[in-house]
């Protein structure tokens, strides 16, 4: 993986040389690459065309490029350059092909040629994405459940945070803070988290409940969720009660 490289091609001592460049968007999940080409011309060899117009392909892409005037014996000359915009996969992933094609159109060492290319593979490096959860374990009203997560980006984050929840909006354990850089969090439920989950089963013993990681990454919010299932074990109200007799013969005697 990269954010640099170069391709080439040649006929002979005449090269065509394409380095490509890459800056990376986290919250677009996406590359811009730069292209720009070079005519690579070995000591002793020359060349005297006029512009040319040429083209360069990145990742399905095409632009074309116009070259100046050529009148040169050896070294390199800059011929021009491209960009594109190359959306990573879901996991940040990309590799792409690119290819160049200089219009060289000339006679080179007594031969016709009408083009020189250059092809490959850009392998670019992986965008950081949100972190995942993967499991969170079934519990009852008494105990503390367990995610298990995964935090690609790490520290790259601005926030990383869980929370238990009843839907997609109804919390019965608020966000809180999780470490950006491990894999597992145990809730440590509240009194008043314990009976928000019980008030949510009044007609069962048991409650499929959404387990959220939130994570804040290059200025946009990602949620991902997973399932569980609590048991209310310690559903049963305690009543703290007095009696007292209003009868007036009752409290005669």
């Amino acid at each position: 993986m990269a954010l640099s490289g170069s391709i080439s091609g040649s006929y002979r001592s005449w090269t065509v040389r394409s380095d490509w460049s890459a800056s990376q968007s986290i919250s677009g999940n996406y590359s811009d690459i730069t292209v720009k080409h070079y005519l690579v011309l070995a000591s002793g060899y020359s060349l005297n065309i006029g512009s040319r117009t040429n083209s360069c392909t990145v990742n399905g892409s095409t632009q074309n490029f116009t070259s100046g005037s050529i009148n040169q014996r050896g070294g390199t000359v800059y011929l021009g350059s491209t960009s594109y915009r190359v959306g990573h996969n879901s996991d940040g992933t990309k590799s792409c092909s690119i290819s160049t094609t200089f219009n060289i159109q000339a006679t080179l060492s007594g031969t016709y040629v009408s083009a020189i290319s250059a092809s490959g593979t850009i392998n670019l490096d992986t965008i950081p994405r949100a972190a995942t959860i993967s499991k969170a374990t079934n519990f009852n009203d008494t105990g503390n459940p367990t995610i298990t997560y995964s935090n690609p980006a790490g520290n790259s984050v601005s926030s990383l945070q869980a929370g238990i929840f009843l839907d997609g909006w109804t919390a019965v354990a608020g966000y809180r803070d999780i470490s950006k850089t491990g894999t597992t969090y145990t809730f440590n439920l509240t009194d008043a988290e314990r009976n928000a989950i019980r008030a949510a089963t009044p007609n069962s013993n048991t409650l499929t409940l959404r387990f959220y990681v939130r994570t804040v990454l290059g200025g946009q919010t990602y949620l991902n969720y997973t399932t569980a299932t609590v048991t209310i074990v310690d559903g049963n109200p305690t009543f703290t009660a007095s009696y007292q007799d209003t009868n007036s013969a009752i409290v005669a005697v």
